[in-house]
C-alpha cells in the first residue's frame, strides 16, 4: 500500500505562519498580507483544513490553528513536513 504524500507549497506555509502568529486572523487579513485573491486563497485554506492544521469559522471569517496534543502520529508527521518545507524554502 502506497502512503499518501503530504504536499505543502510556499503559499500554504505563508498562510500557516500568519495564522500561527495571529490568533483569529481574518481571511481578509490573510489575503492582504500575502497578496492573494479570495478564489486563490480558498484551495490553500481547504488543504490546511483537510490536513487538520486549521479550523475556519465561516460566520466570523476567522482562522485558527488546531491543537495537536490528542491527535497522534499523523499530525506529528504533518508538522514535521511543514517544518521541513519551511527550512527548504528559507534556504532557496
Amino acid at each position: 500500500m502506497e502512503k499518501a504524500q503530504i504536499v505543502l507549497d510556499s503559499i500554504d506555509i505563508k498562510i500557516y505562519e500568519l495564522i500561527e502568529n495571529k490568533k483569529g486572523i481574518t481571511i481578509g487579513e490573510v489575503k492582504e498580507k500575502i497578496n492573494i485573491t479570495h478564489a486563490n486563497l480558498i484551495p490553500h485554506l481547504k488543504r490546511l483544513e483537510n490536513l487538520g492544521l486549521i479550523d475556519r469559522e465561516r460566520e466570523q471569517q476567522t482562522i485558527h490553528l488546531k491543537t495537536y496534543s490528542n491527535h497522534g502520529e499523523f499530525f506529528n508527521k504533518v508538522l514535521k513536513r511543514l517544518e521541513e518545507n519551511r527550512t527548504s524554502l528559507k534556504t532557496k
